[in-house]
């Protein structure tokens, strides 16, 4: 009797400690996913008020394992303390300018002489610097109500995204990470559809010149690129045929198109690239950018893969940046701000770098 009564008491402890342990374990997996919906609505909620960018917000970032950890790493006051203590340091003090506006609004202000002498040596054809002013003034006309970039800023810390285009992506699953980000920048045409898990779903902006800016959708952010004046040309064409209800390739409001500013390619060129190289890349030029307008800035999709070769995560050719890009500066750069804390670099390769 006394050994069915302790046996009886045995069982009866060993299923009341596995009820306990499996209700624990039930609460903390639905707990999480509770507290990972309600920050992911709490950021998106925030993020659609405060950009303005509501037409790609992502539809589930909520089943990754490390998510919650990410949100950490996201900007908070002790990440926004030390990115400021990073960004007064005297190597980023030397290179930074404040004052420099990165795009042309109102285009009509035009840019100094010696930025348009610089900007003008890139051109194939011969424009004089008055001509090129006028052209602005008439530009300004099309687009008279050009957005800010961003929203009044209602938090202390803003944290952005660079989406480049390399290989290096695929397999990542940095699709969640990304989206994470209050804007998400992307580098010209680099598609979404069927790359979710790695590429993310949110897009703020992307930065593109003519040859690649066909088909940015409705409500997202164009930053057009000029390089040379046959893309301002091409800019005041597409606009124009928008005024007359034409098809055009540009399917974004007129109020979300922003003009880089020749101005500030020429200080990239000159602060971050170091002069090297005949003019920086898009996406170098889009990261000192954001810099300018984001307190975190994560990098992913930048560099070669495995192997050495530049190659876009959506194909197989081979795609080197061009000979009037020095890839090798813009990559040690890169680095350079990473070691000072200036940026953080995603690869699939490292966790964090």
């Amino acid at each position: 009797m006394a050994i069915r009564v302790k046996l009886f008491f045995g069982i009866l402890a060993i299923g009341t400690f596995s009820c306990s342990f499996l209700f624990l374990m039930v609460n903390r997996y639905y707990g999480l996913n509770i507290l990972n919906n309600a920050i992911v609505m709490s950021i998106s909620g925030e993020r659609n008020d405060e950009t303005g960018f509501s037409e790609s917000s992502p539809t589930d970032m909520t089943n990754s394992s490390h998510l919650s950890g990410f949100f950490k790493r996201l900007c908070n006051r002790d990440t926004y303390e030390e990115i400021r203590n990073n960004r007064s340091s005297p190597w980023f003090v030397k290179r930074f300018n404040p004052s420099i506006r990165p795009f042309l609004s109102p285009l009509s202000q035009g840019i100094a002489r010696e930025d348009f002498d610089w900007w003008q040596s890139l051109q194939v054809h011969d424009i004089s610097y008055e001509a090129f002013l006028a052209f602005l003034r008439k530009l300004d006309k099309l687009l008279p109500n050009s957005e800010l970039l961003f929203k009044e800023k209602t938090r202390e810390c803003i944290s952005c995204a660079v989406v480049g285009n390399s290989q290096n992506l695929n397999g990542s699953a940095f699709g969640n990470a990304i989206d994470c980000h209050d804007y998400v920048f992307r580098i010209n045409f680099g598609p979404v559809k069927g790359f979710e898990n790695d590429v993310g779903t949110f897009t703020t902006h992307r930065f593109m010149f003519p040859g690649t800016a066909t088909n940015v959708a409705q409500g997202t952010g164009l930053i057009l690129v000029p390089f040379k004046m046959e893309d301002l040309k091409w800019l005041n064409n597409t606009l124009t045929k928008m005024s007359n209800k034409e098809k055009t390739i540009i399917s974004t409001e007129r109020k979300k198109v922003i003009v880089y500013n020749p101005a500030f390619i020429h200080y990239v060129h000159n602060n971050w690239a170091e002069k090297i190289g005949r003019y920086p890349s898009t996406g170098f030029l889009a990261v000192v950018f954001v810099l300018h307008y984001c307190d975190q800035v994560d990098l992913f999709g930048f560099g070669q893969d495995s192997h050495g070769t530049w190659l876009h995560y959506w194909d197989k050719k081979h795609k080197g940046i061009g000979p009037e890009h020095s890839a090798n500066n813009e990559r040690v750069m890169l680095e350079r701000m990473r070691d000072n804390g200036i940026i953080r670099i995603f690869r699939k390769q490292e966790s964090r770098r």
